[in-house]
């Protein structure tokens, strides 16, 4: 089973991906928005418990996906290097 991390700010966008996702059979956790996505993800990191995927709104309010996963992929590399 996959364990995916849905980043998304939208709240009808959420229920619609979580609906579609779990349809086949995936475990899907939420982050409404931005700053919830990097805190989930480090803390996942930390307990070894990796996603197998996130799906990232790029727009979001804060941070903005894109910088949000530049932050994902800066947690990752210091915790494994």
């Amino acid at each position: 089973m996959f364990d995916i991390l849905l980043a998304e700010d939208n709240m009808v966008n959420q229920k619609l991906a979580v609906k579609i996702l779990e349809k086949y059979g995936l475990t899907v956790g939420i982050a409404g928005d931005d700053g919830l996505t990097v805190d989930a993800f480090k803390a996942r990191v930390q307990q070894g418990r990796q996603f197998d995927t996130i799906l990232m709104d790029v727009s979001m309010p804060f941070l903005g996906g894109m910088e949000a996963t530049f932050e994902h992929s800066k947690c990752f590399v210091v915790e494994f290097n």
